[in-house]
């Protein structure tokens, strides 16, 4: 499997897993309000669903590390690369040293 198709995998199962208990509270939260009187004030509506807040947190949380790790990645990449330019660089101004030698 190439890298591509493999970081898709991953990405897909990392979004299946953090999705996936959103979905579960939003339905709990809908199955609750539904069975039970429906809450008379905004204060009473807020704290029925301040558990949903947690799995946004969760979200938000998970997705700026992954931007990091991702960040991470690129940055790395562009050392290689960059060390690669040197090396060239170097090549190149030796083979230009003793052409005028």
């Amino acid at each position: 499997m190439s890298k591509d198709g493999a970081s898709k995998k991953w990405l897909f199962a990392f979004l299946i897993i953090l999705v996936a208990p959103l979905l579960f509270f939003w339905l709990l939260c809908a199955i609750l309000f539904r069975l039970f009187a429906w809450p008379t004030s905004a204060a009473d509506f807020g704290q029925a669903i301040s558990g949903i807040s947690t799995p946004f947190t969760a979200l938000a949380f998970a997705a700026a590390l992954y931007a990091v790790l991702l960040q991470r990645k690129a940055l790395e990449l562009q050392q290689q690369q960059m060390t690669k330019e040197i090396g060239e660089v170097r090549e190149q101004t030796k083979m230009l040293a003793d052409r005028f030698q």
